[in-house]
């Protein structure tokens, strides 16, 4: 089964995330600390992105995947009790943003509801750069949570 751009897609099933939950856990098990990273809109992304993350050996633990599965998958129309959380090492932060800062400028290149690709840019500049948990994160059905300060 091909997508638009003409790239295989990957079925949520077809991959196992198991292992990359396991190594979270026994981490966290260890002492490691760990936070909510991003709140996510889309299924897809949440796949696309663990995938990404999972290459660069960052292990990932998320909920609400389920209940985004029946009631969520439009960026406007769902609300934060539906979106997917995904969940790192603190350790990891800055690594995994750097991937996700990746991920929304290809989404942006690719997406074609993104009518001024210079204009999102400049807005995921802004959402990238900004500390302040009182200004919006989110693009495109991504939402970056601020990093935790470290103990």
């Amino acid at each position: 089964m091909e997508d638009e751009l003409g790239s295989e897609k990957i079925e949520d099933e077809d991959v196992d995330y198991s292992q990359f939950e396991e190594k979270f856990f026994e981490e966290v098990r260890k002492g490691k600390d760990y936070q909510h990273f991003l709140s996510l809109s889309s299924q897809y992304d949440c796949m696309l992105i663990r995938s990404i993350l999972a290459s660069m050996d960052i292990p990932t633990y998320i909920e609400g995947d389920k209940v985004n599965k029946l009631y969520g998958g439009v960026y406007a129309s769902v609300t934060s009790d539906f979106k997917i959380k995904l969940y790192i090492l603190l350790d990891d932060y800055d690594d995994a943003l750097e991937a996700v800062e990746d991920y929304l400028k290809s989404k942006i290149d690719s997406e074609p509801s993104v009518l001024d690709r210079n204009k999102a840019l400049q807005i995921l500049e802004l959402l990238l750069s900004s500390s302040s948990p009182s200004k919006p994160r989110e693009l495109l059905g991504i939402s970056i949570i601020d990093k935790k300060s470290e103990v």
